[in-house]
């Protein structure tokens, strides 16, 4: 019977040094498997970190885009503008040469009527005021178009200088606008 014993007791002995072996290899198996999952979960993490920054990036350029293409059309509309105003100068001019042409054919016409002396008076006055007439259309004519020049100088230095020194959006709006006021005080005088 003490065989028994310590047989037994050898049996269990050996039976824990070799559970030993399997239960290292399974903690490594286990381990193994934390790792993976914990390597799977930050790829899908930074995966999606990745196509945030895109979407980021993405928002950006279109609202960039849009504020380039507003400020495009603001400058565009500016321009249409000047031109109307110039246009708008132009007949003024020749609505004021035209009514002096005609006032002195109206002279001339009861000048004839009434004598040669008044017909030299007529022509005289006549002459007169289309020479006033077209002195006042040429300036108001230059007028307009140098302050459309000028306008059209200032938006273009505006843009041009936004663009070389990296201004934003809203600057260029503010000079467009100092550019406007300018002008519009022009015709306001």
């Amino acid at each position: 019977m003490p065989d028994d014993i310590t047989t037994s007791v050898a049996q269990a002995n050996l039976k824990n040094l070799a559970d030993v072996p399997a239960f290292a290899s399974g903690l490594v198996y286990q381990f193994a498997a934390t790792s993976s999952g914990i390597a799977m979960l930050n790829a899908a993490y930074n995966n999606n970190l990745a196509q945030k920054a895109a979407l980021v990036t993405t928002e950006a350029y279109n609202s960039q885009m849009l504020a380039n293409t507003n400020a495009v059309t603001s400058l565009t509309t500016a321009l249409g503008n000047g031109i109307n105003s110039v246009a708008t100068a132009n007949s003024e001019a020749l609505a004021s040469v035209s009514s002096a042409v005609g006032e002195s054919v109206s002279q001339v016409t009861a000048a004839q009527g009434n004598g040669a002396s008044q017909v030299a008076a007529a022509q005289g006055t006549a002459a007169s005021q289309v020479a006033t007439a077209q002195g006042n259309a040429t300036s108001q004519v230059s007028t307009a178009l140098g302050n459309g020049s000028a306008l059209v100088g200032t938006v273009e230095t505006a843009s041009l200088s936004a663009s070389n020194a990296g201004q934003s959006i809203e600057t260029i709006a503010i000079a467009i606008a100092a550019a406007l006021k300018a002008f519009l005080a022009t015709l306001g005088k």
